[in-house]
């Protein structure tokens, strides 16, 4: 883990899901801007990771609370935050959008929703009201339990596989080569990947691989050319060139950026 360092001011933590939940769920996150002198927004670099979340935030010094839905990106955006702004998120498990929320992969495809309804059985207020409570995150994992319990969600078998298998590889795959292995033709599964989880197949792969590489540069020790091959890439050009290509800057200027925030219990997103 990146060691926190004097100019970190954000902090960003992800949280396991039960066990109950993982069919459904990738985790839970929390991400808070420390509060500054300095007011002004700026524009945080969101890494992309092939899933929707759910999104509450608070400014409480403004008293504004709200809901957003953040569709699946295939490269790094950014938004608007603030100092002394916190949000919480719940990753939904790519391909059930549609099931959980009521709206597919594809419609939320870049997409960044405010929503007022009620979504996973969940009390926005309680949420709201108790953001800062230790248990709140056990609690939200009850709702979502009842909500699952009770929902009829049947997942596309073959896409979910499909999903394990790129996440198992860490996006290190030759789609073709998948293809090969299962019961059906490139062009329908390539439809149905992309209606479920926004992306197509190759642009799913290339983000998690890309994740991978970034959780790596951030979380561990290894070194920069190991990064390079253990992440699939044949020499440090071509990682560099998807790197800037995903993510619209360069490494060194995402390095100077991301070790501004406390990364905890940052992992490989997995099967």
């Amino acid at each position: 883990m990146v060691k926190q360092q004097f100019n970190q001011f954000m902090r960003y933590e992800e949280i396991p899901v039960p066990q109950s939940l993982k069919l459904y769920l990738t985790n839970f996150w929390k991400f808070s801007v420390m509060k500054s002198e300095d007011t002004l927004p700026f524009d945080h670099l969101i890494i992309p990771d092939g899933c929707c979340s759910i999104v509450y935030s608070i400014f409480s010094e403004k008293n504004i609370f709200s809901k957003n839905i953040f569709g699946p990106n295939p490269s790094v955006h950014f938004v608007k935050v603030m100092p002394g702004m916190k949000f919480i998120g719940i990753r939904i498990r790519p391909g059930l959008t549609e099931s959980m929320i009521g709206k597919s992969g594809l419609d939320l495809r870049n997409q960044n929703i405010r929503i007022e309804t009620p979504l996973l059985n969940l009390d926005d207020q309680y949420i709201f009201n108790y953001f800062e409570d230790m248990g709140l995150i056990d609690n939200i994992s009850r709702k979502i339990i009842q909500f699952v319990d009770s929902a009829n969600i049947i997942p596309d078998l073959l896409v979910q596989k499909t999903i394990d298998h790129i996440y198992n590889s860490k996006g290190a795959v030759i789609i073709k080569d998948w293809i090969e292995k299962i019961p059906i033709s490139e062009r329908p599964l390539q439809k149905r990947f992309k209606s479920d989880t926004g992306l197509t197949m190759k642009e799913f792969a290339r983000v998690i691989r890309m994740r991978s590489s970034f959780i790596d540069l951030i979380m561990s020790e290894k070194e920069y050319l190991n990064i390079v091959f253990d992440s699939g890439f044949f020499d440090q050009a071509h990682f560099a060139r998807d790197f800037t290509r995903l993510s619209g800057i360069s490494i060194i200027d995402f390095k100077k950026y991301i070790q501004r925030i406390n990364h905890v219990n940052v992992n490989h997103l997995t099967s």
